[in-house]
């Protein structure tokens, strides 16, 4: 490796097997030129790789302090709301209910096939409707926001948060909240956290109003949590028992139209009523598999039913959420919710930098699509409408994107 470094200008050349790529920098400019495209994607992915290290070591300990109306939220943790709020997790709870249901009716008391199989999904259908909103609710530490409210986040920047400061914080937040009407300036917060010996750097105040942003959806509820495990999340199918829930984090993170595109993709969930639709997807195939198994007992024919339930499902998943995308996209414009991605989906997106990863990332059945293949289908798709057979299609085609992704139009999203 060999470097020549003149005033404002920088020439890097680096070796990479029989190969080299020229690294070329200005005050206002960074290039790269190889003669080999592989080159230029294992540097490519080395620099992502010591950027994301660095960003992580230099970032500086940072404080929220969310006031919704006259409260200061808590901070707060919970284990179980991180699990339930993973849809992989209810659909193989609720499945489980199904399959043991049935069981019970069937072999243990005796009733008839079809009726114990029509019993077990109607009661089934009915929990993974009505109960996910409830019991994620409930377990996420949350603070409803009403119409008349106002949100005021303030991000505080630390300049050290070791044991002594973190106690100092605490103690300082509690004080805080006995009175919250009195912290209207980043002023009077600064001067109380000092007071409990917080060392702070600087102070920002930002504040939203989301009757704005929800306008039609009146009936929607908009819940700001502190769960570290929960960044956006809708909840319930039904109108008038529907639900967002927001990181309190994504209200400093993202620019206001980064938020509104992610709000918008989660009221297009809640307008399909995504989570009826995968319930009741999921249940008609665990039947089927039944009454499969009551006809055939063939081991491979299960076997092959199984796996053909789950590729179905994870395709189904995926494509509501890139429905939502694009929806969202039509809405908000590509570009703000490409921004977002890349924001809340950013080790992802340096992990997906080698062909190797985004072929396993498009092979995992996780339900959420891979965060590359949201971006190529944003820039690929997002002009097209947002039909649902767009949306499926295009997941179908994941492993053909995966070949064809650039990473030149990946380094546009990542330029926040």
């Amino acid at each position: 490796m060999e470097m020549l470094v003149q005033k404002n200008r920088a020439c890097l050349l680096v070796s990479i097997g029989n190969t080299a790529a020229l690294l070329h920098y200005t005050p206002c400019e960074v290039s790269i030129a190889s003669g080999s495209k592989q080159a230029l994607k294992s540097l490519y992915g080395m620099l992502l790789e010591k950027l994301s290290e660095s960003c992580r070591r230099s970032r500086n300990p940072e404080l929220l302090l969310v006031f919704v109306g006259e409260n200061l939220i808590p901070d707060a943790e919970s284990r179980l709301a991180a699990v339930l709020s993973r849809s992989a997790v209810r659909a193989v709870i609720f499945s489980a209910l199904f399959i043991m249901l049935y069981w019970i009716l069937h072999n243990t008391s005796g009733v008839d096939f079809t009726l114990s199989m029509l019993l077990s999904l109607a009661v089934t259908v009915f929990a993974a409707t009505a109960l996910p909103p409830y019991l994620v609710l409930r377990a996420i530490p949350r603070w409803r926001v009403s119409r008349e409210q106002r949100v005021r986040v303030y991000r505080v920047v630390l300049d050290r948060l070791d044991n002594e400061v973190h106690t100092a914080a605490l103690l300082a937040k509690a004080s805080m909240a006995r009175r919250p009407g009195a912290y209207s300036r980043p002023e009077e917060v600064r001067k109380t956290l000092e007071g409990w010996g917080v060392p702070v750097r600087e102070i920002s105040l930002f504040e939203f109003d989301f009757s704005c942003v929800l306008g039609a959806h009146r009936r929607t509820r908009l819940y700001i949590t502190s769960v570290p495990e929960v960044t956006a999340l809708a909840l319930g199918p039904f109108r008038g028992y529907s639900g967002i829930v927001l990181n309190a984090e994504l209200l400093v993170d993202l620019k206001p139209e980064e938020l509104s595109a992610v709000l918008a993709h989660e009221l297009e969930h809640l307008k399909h009523k995504d989570s009826l639709l995968l319930s009741l997807t999921l249940l008609l195939g665990l039947a089927l598999l039944i009454f499969a198994h009551q006809l055939v007992a063939q081991v491979w024919v299960l076997a092959a039913h199984s796996a053909a339930l789950l590729a179905f499902f994870t395709l189904l998943c995926r494509a509501t959420e890139v429905r939502a995308d694009l929806a969202a996209a039509a809405e908000k414009g590509a570009e703000p919710l490409r921004r977002a991605i890349v924001k809340l989906e950013y080790p992802e997106l340096v992990r997906s930098t080698s062909l190797r990863s985004r072929i396993l990332s498009v092979v995992n059945p996780s339900p959420r699509p891979p965060a590359w293949l949201r971006i190529a289908i944003l820039e690929k798709y997002s002009k097209g409408g947002r039909s649902f057979l767009r949306a499926f299609l295009a997941n179908i085609l994941a492993l053909k994107m995966a070949v064809e992704f650039d990473f030149a139009s990946w380094s546009k999203s990542c330029s926040l």
